[in-house]
């Protein structure tokens, strides 16, 4: 059941995701910020990051990284946070996405509560901004700094590894089955996919995570299937997929070229998806090797 509640939820966020086009949202931040209520997983584990997890009062339930964040109060999921719960901490800032919580952040602003959000999803350079501008709203500016030098470096080292791979695969990423879901060239996902080696097979197209056609996929095999699901419950597993496919009596892609990743590695624009880009060069390695 949570699964499936967490799988609606980000269908809504993706739904909402395709049609918005809203820019960074920031006024009258207090520097430093005592209270931070964040609306924004990713943002959480940044905060932690640099030092700063001592100044959030509250999250969402999708927050469970890292483990320090199980024990804070809770202000609603990600989708409809509670506005009330948000004013019962007297925060003197929150943390929001744009393109996700554009009216609650506008309310909030008319109340005197200082707001700030990315849209996420475009590029990298969100998580470098972010990063930097979480440092400097909590007066966490070398590390901060530090932060992104680390991310970018990895990264760097990364993307050379996977430009030396003998073979670069096509790569499809399943973000859910009914109907199916994937990430377009637009995603910054699709950045992490190219460093770690690989071509995200899906282009031309406005939308971040489009709706994509089997009957397509069929005629247009991948080299592999990347499932976003784990522990994280935002997506479907990979066993979910191959039954599925089995109960369409659909069968474009061998099992074994099927793969599973933490989507919190992937859909949480934060440190972390240094980690996916990781998990991605691996799988991309053992292919190319093989092929």
């Amino acid at each position: 059941m949570l699964r499936k509640k967490a799988g609606l939820n980000l269908l809504l966020v993706l739904v909402v995701l395709l049609f918005s086009n809203l820019p960074v949202f920031s006024i009258n931040v207090n520097i430093p910020v005592q209270r931070i209520v964040s609306l924004v997983p990713s943002m959480t584990e940044i905060l932690f990051a640099i030092g700063a997890g001592d100044k959030v009062v509250g999250v969402t339930y999708f927050d469970d990284y890292p483990e320090a964040v199980k024990k804070l109060p809770k202000v609603g999921d990600l989708t409809n946070p509670s506005i009330e719960k948000i004013l019962e901490l007297k925060p003197d800032l929150v943390l929001g996405i744009s393109n996700l919580h554009e009216e609650l952040l506008k309310r909030l602003s008319e109340l005197g509560i200082p707001c700030y959000s990315l849209k996420l999803y475009e590029s990298l350079n969100e998580l470098y901004l972010c990063i930097k501008d979480l440092g400097k709203f909590t007066k966490r500016e070398k590390e901060a700094k530090e932060l992104r030098e680390r991310v970018r470096r990895e990264l760097f080292n990364l993307s050379e590894k996977g430009r030396k791979l003998k073979k670069h695969p096509k790569v499809f990423i399943v973000i859910w089955d009914s109907p199916l879901a994937t990430v377009s060239e637009k995603s910054y996902i699709s950045e992490l996919i190219e460093i770690a080696g690989g071509k995200n097979m899906v282009s031309n197209t406005d939308a971040y995570f489009p709706i994509y056609s089997i009957e397509y996929l069929i005629e247009n095999p991948p080299d592999i299937v990347i499932v976003i699901g784990g522990k994280g419950g935002m997506g479907v597993s990979k066993e979910r997929f191959l039954r599925v496919l089995r109960e369409r009596r659909l069968q474009f892609i061998d099992e074994k070229r099927v793969f599973e990743i933490d989507g919190d590695l992937l859909f949480r624009l934060s440190p972390r998806v240094v980690e996916g880009a990781k998990q991605l060069y691996e799988v991309f390695r053992k292919w190319a090797k093989e092929n």
